[in-house]
């Protein structure tokens, strides 16, 4: 097995990581990493549920 060569690392692969590793891999090399925690709750897996969820005191953040 070889070992991947990158020229950058991105650390975040929201709208923040993916722009810049959109970029920079044009020319070379960039892995984007990602660590964010998948959401399995049916409020938020539809599309119809995020209003719901966003007034919902289990899924609001200050």
């Amino acid at each position: 097995m070889t070992k991947a060569k990158y020229d950058y690392m991105i650390v975040g692969g929201g709208s923040t990581g993916s722009v810049p590793a959109n970029h920079l891999s044009a020319d070379d090399l960039a892995l984007p990493l990602n660590a964010a925690r998948t959401h399995r709750h049916p409020l938020i897996s539809i599309p119809d549920g995020c209003g719901v969820a966003a007034h919902s005191p289990g899924f609001a953040r200050d």
